[in-house]
């Protein structure tokens, strides 16, 4: 069966050409690519439309500009109202993907007879087409959706990140006749989204080698590394939701390990957000989720074995974040008064802030 590409594109002139040579060099040549021009005012739009005058596999639809999520729901839309009958896969147009992805991913989900299949991924270092790391030894597996996010669990930050990409996997495609993304621009959208078809199937075959680049844009939606901004906060909705779904979907294991990263979530936010006046909304809605999900889920959490949950009970003690935020305006005023100036005021405020319970 045919495969079909996906590939939302905007304003990465610098990195499509890199992108659509990946597919087109692909040792397995049965698919067709649909670029998604999500408004592009950069040449993209027009770059697209030259590689589809080079090769018939390649087709482009224009769209006025709506989003990563919307983007990819026109390519979605596309290829049902053809009556495609096999996979997709996502393919952001910053990344690329190694030679042998298509043929690995599609053998693995035929060999287990899975609706998904899902590979590791890389981080370039630099801009240049660079190989992946080399895998010591490979340890594909078939693993059942709970099975799967057991495995995520044990891989840290790259098996969180592996479990919710829309990206580095290989669907059927008729797990998307009624699974969309979020089509209003919020960041995120894969974390709002993937997890519905992950549960859609009973086997998941896992391809334990990095056959997909995530090339981190500075000028892509998450392009800030780990910088805070407002729109992080979508990943603690989406996170949310994903545990409304699970509850009743998912195996206890499986809510307890996504219910451990949905508050790590939300501790960074807290953690890492400018403590500025501008963010006092974000940072208030952020501590009223966290007590309200603690209130709700806590007792799942294992405080003997659980670092998760002493950080979240040090973070909803009644003094804490009043403490953070008047004594860290309070250093703010000492390096900017002196501390002779600062030391009544100090006293005032922990005199108010200590007789409070």
């Amino acid at each position: 069966m045919k495969t079909v590409f996906v590939i939302p594109v905007y304003n990465v002139a610098p990195y499509l050409d890199r992108c659509v040579e990946s597919v087109l060099s692909q040792t397995l040549q049965d698919f067709e690519i649909v670029l998604v021009d999500d408004g592009s005012t950069d040449g993209s739009g027009q770059s697209c439309d030259e590689w589809a005058s080079r090769d018939i596999r390649i087709r482009v639809l224009h769209r006025q500009n709506g989003g990563l999520g919307a983007a990819r729901n026109t390519g979605i839309e596309d290829v049902l109202s053809r009556k495609h009958d096999g996979w997709i896969t996502f393919l952001d147009s910053d990344d690329w993907l190694d030679h042998h992805y298509l043929e690995r991913m599609k053998q693995a989900a035929e060999s287990a007879n899975a609706q998904i299949a899902v590979c590791r991924y890389w981080r370039p270092e630099r801009f240049e087409t660079s190989a992946p790391p080399a895998s010591p030894e490979k340890h594909d597996k078939t693993l059942s959706p709970d099975g799967f996010f057991s495995w995520c669990s044990e891989h840290g930050t790259d098996g969180l990140f592996i479990g919710n990409m829309a990206c580095a996997k290989l669907y059927d495609l008729h797990l998307w006749q009624s699974v969309r993304f979020p089509d209003d621009g919020k960041a995120h959208e894969d974390m709002f989204t993937t997890y519905k078809t992950l549960f859609a199937t009973e086997k998941i075959a896992l391809v334990d080698e990095p056959l997909y680049a995530y090339f981190v844009n500075p000028a892509s939606i998450t392009g800030g590394g780990y910088k805070w901004s407002p729109p992080r906060i979508n990943a603690v909705l989406a996170g949310r939701e994903q545990l409304r779904f699970l509850a009743e979907r998912a195996a206890e294991s499986t809510f307890v390990t996504c219910l451990g990263w949905h508050f790590g979530r939300i501790l960074w936010n807290l953690e890492n957000m400018d403590q500025s006046k501008d963010n006092r909304i974000f940072r208030q809605r952020l501590f009223d989720m966290l007590r309200e999900d603690w209130n709700l889920h806590g007792r799942f959490l294992n405080p003997d074995n659980c670092q998760t949950y002493w950080s979240v009970r040090k973070t909803l003690h009644p003094l804490r974040a009043a403490c953070c935020d008047s004594f860290r305006r309070l250093a703010r005023d000492v390096r900017r008064n002196g501390v002779g100036k600062c030391c009544s005021k100090l006293a005032m405020k922990s005199r108010r802030l200590f007789s409070r319970g």
